[in-house]
């Protein structure tokens, strides 16, 4: 394996640990986003529409403060 023009043998460790955690948060995310529709949908059969459309805006609320907690460093933010 070539990585920035060094020959390795095997996959350095970095990119082993990289490659792992990533795949594990995509397939966290993965069963959270299949989780939150199968409770979207029992809500919707046992209350009704209304009450889904508060369990989603309940999750966008959520989403946005988590975002909003999440600290910027000057240049994500927009400045240099």
């Amino acid at each position: 394996v070539r990585f920035f023009g060094r020959r390795f043998r095997v996959a350095p460790l970095f990119l082993v640990v990289s490659v792992l955690v990533l795949s594990g948060v995509a397939c966290i995310a993965f069963i959270m986003s299949a989780g939150s529709v199968l409770v979207s949908a029992a809500i919707y059969e046992t209350m009704g529409f209304t009450e889904t459309m508060y369990f989603i805006a309940a999750l966008f609320a959520l989403a946005a403060v988590v975002f909003g907690l999440l600290p910027l460093s000057r240049s994500a933010a927009g400045r240099t």
